[in-house]
């Protein structure tokens, strides 16, 4: 009897259990298939050179092209190395290709130094940026188009000041006939993260907290969501520094009284317009920025 029972168990059992199998096979291949899939997409909408590049930069364990100092500010490239697609680092410390060296004696040549204007960030090639085009148009003009050379000297998010230091220490070699300053407002927000007290692009998206979420960290799924989360955390704190900062200077308020005189009175210094306090913006002008430019400006 009791052999009959445990036969009849066994045949009971082996269904469940290649049911189970079965089950547990569908899971894992589509959940592989997802991860694949995700890779793929992750991968060419962010044009890293491949999933290990995107996981590492998600960790903030490296921008590939970039050379960082403590504070996470871009001081300058890793010449010869290339970010997904469409950047191009050349062995001369910029963007696209190198200029002739030694520089010809026939040779014009114009370096353009700026922030991610000048430098192309959004650019789908190094082709089509600002320098590339302003060559391509020179070239169309010149009666030897090849002795018309254009760098792309740009830096993402660099301030006029370090637009200018880099130029000094590592492009005025190249010696330009021209260079063109061409930036937006990279001094603005370096202005305004210090009046926040708070600068985002030091922190990652992605953090890992312990061994469970270094073996996460290795699934395309899992590092979407979590750099979701991890955005999602930047923005709530960038709007909590504003709010504490509105609260400091509200209308009628002796800090904001006192900082609009201190805009006004700089302003009107350094350029002799008088100021109207309508700007909101120039309360995140900083003491010595204007003067600074002009100090920059005057090298050239």
């Amino acid at each position: 009897m009791k052999g009959d029972s445990y036969g009849s168990s066994l045949k009971f059992m082996k269904p469940v259990v290649r049911k189970l199998l079965l089950s547990l096979g569908a899971t894992v291949a589509t959940l592989a298939a997802a991860e694949w899939i995700t890779r793929a997409i992750v991968v060419a909408k962010s044009e890293a050179t491949d999933f290990d590049s995107y996981r590492k930069r998600c960790l903030g364990e490296n921008i590939q092209i970039f050379k960082v100092d403590e504070s996470g500010e871009l001081v300058d490239f890793v010449p010869g190395k290339i970010q997904g697609k469409a950047i191009h680092i050349n062995a001369q410390d910029f963007r696209g290709k190198p200029v002739i060296e030694p520089k010809p004696a026939d040779a014009f040549r114009i370096c353009c130094i700026g922030g991610s204007t000048c430098f192309g960030s959004m650019s789908s090639s190094d082709s089509t940026t600002f320098p590339a085009f302003l060559e391509l148009e020179l070239r169309s003009t010149a009666r030897v188009p090849w002795h018309v050379e254009v760098m792309n000297g740009g830096l993402p998010g660099a301030t006029d000041n370090r637009a200018t230091l880099r130029y000094e220490q590592h492009l005025a070699k190249y010696l330009p006939d021209i260079v063109i300053m061409y930036n937006l407002i990279n001094d603005l927000m370096a202005s305004r993260r210090q009046a926040l007290g708070l600068d985002p692009r030091t922190r990652p998206p992605v953090k890992i907290t312990g061994p469970i979420s270094e073996l996460l960290s290795h699934s395309s799924i899992w590092l979407v969501l979590e750099t979701q989360l991890g955005l999602q955390s930047k923005q709530a704190e960038m709007a909590q520094a504003i709010r504490r900062e509105a609260a400091r200077a509200t209308p009628g308020s002796p800090e904001r009284a006192a900082r609009m005189v201190e805009v006004r009175d700089l302003i009107e210094a350094e350029s002799g317009y008088v100021y109207d306090g309508k700007a909101e913006n120039n309360l995140y002008l900083l003491p010595g920025h204007l003067a600074q430019f002009r100090e920059e400006l005057l090298q050239f």
